[in-house]
């Protein structure tokens, strides 16, 4: 099996690998049923000042990825794009969220889930160690193109009992000669190598 990204996002992308995420607003103190996190698209031009507007209601998070260039011997060095153009993702009920959006960007909308045509929604529990693994080692994630449901036949489903990616669950797949969990977040497929180190148990056996 290979590791593929989307053609249609390619274009937004320099490596493969997400960068760090870094939040755009301190952590705040929500409830529980306010934790979660949506994400939408937009021109990537209005990125800086949507987040700058939202950032006082809501938590933002822009993910970024590491372009390395190299113009001459002199001029090389490294700067960070968004991995995905107009991906925001923001935490927050979907209902208030929804009406911050109809309030004042109409014109925007959060993702759905294609399954259930729903708005995607990630929980906190998910974010937090995809996350945490963004800002210790970017190039441990990639996106992939297909599915979940497309690498996960024959595939045991696991959750992660240590490390980083602690409560996560999904399929360990060898792709191209590393062993990764392959999971989801909202409605994209993620691939997270260096895995070797982590815990985890069988969620069948659990059952």
């Amino acid at each position: 099996m290979t590791l593929d990204s989307s053609a249609s996002l390619s274009a937004a992308w320099g490596t493969n690998d997400i960068g760090q995420v870094g939040p755009t607003h301190p952590e705040r103190e929500v409830c529980p049923e306010a934790n979660s996190w949506c994400y939408l698209f937009m021109h990537w031009a209005r990125v800086p000042l949507f987040i700058r507007a939202t950032d006082m209601h809501f938590r933002c998070f822009v993910h970024e990825t590491k372009y390395t260039y190299a113009h001459s011997k002199k001029d090389c060095g490294e700067i960070r794009k968004p991995t995905i153009s107009g991906l925001v993702f923001i935490q927050g009920s979907v209902r208030s969220i929804n009406t911050y959006l109809k309030q004042e960007y109409p014109e925007l909308h959060l993702a759905k889930d294609c399954a259930s045509g729903q708005t995607a929604v990630i929980p906190d529990s998910v974010m937090k160690p995809f996350m945490k693994v963004a800002e210790h080692d970017p190039t441990r994630i990639r996106i992939l193109r297909h599915p979940l449901e497309y690498y996960a036949q024959g595939h045991t489903p696991v959750r992660f009992t240590s490390g980083l990616l602690k409560g996560c669950e999904g399929y360990i797949i060898r792709i191209e000669r590393d062993r990764k969990l392959v999971m989801q977040i909202g409605d994209m497929t993620l691939a997270i190598g260096n895995i070797h180190k982590e815990q985890f148990e069988n969620i069948d056996e659990l059952k």
